[in-house]
């Protein structure tokens, strides 16, 4: 790592410290972890499918990288008794990355042709 990875590791800590938020990641397949996030704001989203009109809530997370190795679709992290799913890294760098969340108990499952279908 070099010393700028360094700073920016340390900073983002720092602020991690002030504004963070304890969570449980769970990579899938794997063991549960306490973590300290940077959790985002949740969003509601309309979304229309087969004429039927769904909301689904979206947040991200940024973690550090040395606390999430391997961020994936499918790990899990549990905050203030709500469970989101990770549905994309949006961005990584060495220090850290940014996940794209949805909730799981309104999250749409896209099939192959890319339409959201309610999980059953």
């Amino acid at each position: 790592m070099s010393d700028l990875d360094a700073e920016i590791v340390a900073a983002f800590a720092a602020g991690l410290d002030v504004a963070g938020d304890l969570v449980t990641y769970t990579p899938a397949g794997g063991s549960p972890a306490a973590i300290t996030v940077l959790l985002g704001d949740v969003e509601r989203r309309p979304l229309e499918e087969g004429g039927e009109e769904f909301e689904i809530e979206r947040r991200t997370a940024t973690v550090l990288a040395s606390d999430v190795a391997g961020p994936a679709r499918g790990d899990t992290i549990e905050a203030d008794g709500e469970t989101w799913a990770v549905e994309a890294v949006a961005g990584r760098c060495s220090a850290f990355a940014t996940l794209e969340l949805v909730a799981v108990d309104r999250r749409m499952i896209l099939d192959p042709e890319g339409r959201a279908e309610l999980p059953t």
